[in-house]
């Protein structure tokens, strides 16, 4: 669990779930100093509040993947994230969507 009460839990082989745990603290000024190394998509994602909620909609083992999929998301579609994982060894590249 990081400092803003998020859990990254591994359900199966690509399935990847970020648990948000509400009630956990707000400690955005001391925190983003460590994603400093993040893409500007991570942040964003590790920057929500700790009681909302998004949707893995997509994992595949090549960025061109999640990259063509993003292209094709609607301009209506909610928010989205691109983060990147490590799964044995390897990268694997996962769209969430949402900030509910």
């Amino acid at each position: 669990m990081n400092k803003r009460g998020h859990i990254l839990v591994r359900l199966g082989l690509m399935l990847w779930v970020v648990i948000s745990l509400s009630g956990a603290p707000n400690l955005a000024a001391e925190t983003h100093s460590q994603w400093a190394h993040l893409a500007p998509q991570e942040r964003a994602f590790m920057s929500l509040p700790a009681n909302h909620y998004t949707v893995q909609v997509l994992a595949a083992r090549h960025q061109s993947t999640v990259q063509n999929f993003i292209k094709d998301l609607p301009p209506t579609a909610p928010p989205h994230y691109l983060l990147t994982l490590q799964g044995d060894g390897k990268p694997w590249f996962v769209v969430v969507v949402g900030d509910f």
